[in-house]
């Protein structure tokens, strides 16, 4: 269900990003890669070796 849901999240965001630059003449999908990859990284579970480095890197 998780999965389907990133998948419908991710159609639309670009979705989004296409008509957007097709209707200001703009390119949007840089900014909607940036957000693809939020929604990508909170939708997969954190290891522990990944809080692990996330601590090391935050100290």
């Amino acid at each position: 269900m998780r999965g389907r849901r990133l998948g419908e999240q991710l159609a639309l965001l670009l979705d989004g990003a296409a008509a957007r630059t097709q209707v200001l003449d703009a390119d949007a999908f840089p900014t909607a890669a940036a957000i693809a990859a939020v929604l990508i990284d909170h939708a997969i579970p954190a290891t522990a070796g990944d809080d692990r480095r996330r601590e090391e890197v935050a100290s």
